[in-house]
């Protein structure tokens, strides 16, 4: 969407979906400090306001305060229609590539069949980064990998196989996790880490189930 005020273009994405990964994971840890609407009228909540506007709207930080405040209102309002978190429920890639590297993402499915090896490196991050950005990164580094197309012999259809988790990943998670939030599209990826953290509670939830449960 373009909006045009007297001289100044603005352009909005169609979902904050389309955004980076860098850019979606600020905006929402920005927004997760504000929990009522009394939060937003404060000068704290007006400045991250105008942030995450330019953020989405790609401006320079101070091209939008020469707006009058029925500009700035409009702005505000399409650009918060578009932070819709509804607009991100699209349909999951398989795979997206970055610098001539394809990625396999994962599916619900296949993360209920997560390695010890990955579920050690998660937990471990979980446990020691702090950082909201850095963390959910670091679990989609160890979660989405290169991967390799093969064709079925059979049905001729082609999938992604991701490569098996090693040493390899864990020495390039810190990499892998940048290039992710510099590059990697957020409605390519947060699937995948949705999907582990609901596979993560529904586990917590059985698990906690089956401990109260009276005996046999």
């Amino acid at each position: 969407m373009e909006l045009n005020y007297r001289d100044k273009i603005v352009t909005i994405p169609d979902s904050i979906g389309d955004l980076t990964l860098g850019k979606f994971l600020n905006i929402t840890e920005r927004f997760s400090r504000f929990k009522t609407e009394a939060d937003y009228k404060t000068i704290e909540g007006q400045i991250a306001m105008m942030e995450v506007v330019e953020m989405i709207t790609n401006v320079k930080d101070g091209d939008l305060d020469d707006l009058t405040i029925m500009e700035s209102t409009d702005l505000y309002t399409k650009v918060f229609q578009t932070f819709d978190q509804n607009k991100l429920n699209i349909n999951p890639v398989d795979h997206f590539t970055i610098d001539d590297t394809t990625y396999a993402t994962r599916s619900m499915q296949s993360l209920t069949g997560i390695s010890t090896g990955e579920n050690i490196s998660i937990q471990t991050i979980m446990e020691n980064e702090l950082v909201y950005e850095k963390r959910i990164s670091k679990m989609l580094a160890v979660l989405i990998r290169p991967a390799t197309k093969t064709i079925d012999s059979e049905t001729k259809e082609e999938r992604w196989v991701q490569d098996r988790f090693d040493k390899k990943d864990i020495d390039n998670l810190d990499y892998r996790a940048n290039l992710f939030l510099e590059k990697a599209i957020a409605k390519d990826v947060m699937p995948t880490i949705n999907f582990f953290l609901l596979s993560l509670t529904n586990s917590t939830t059985t698990t906690k189930t089956s401990s109260e449960a009276e005996p046999l």
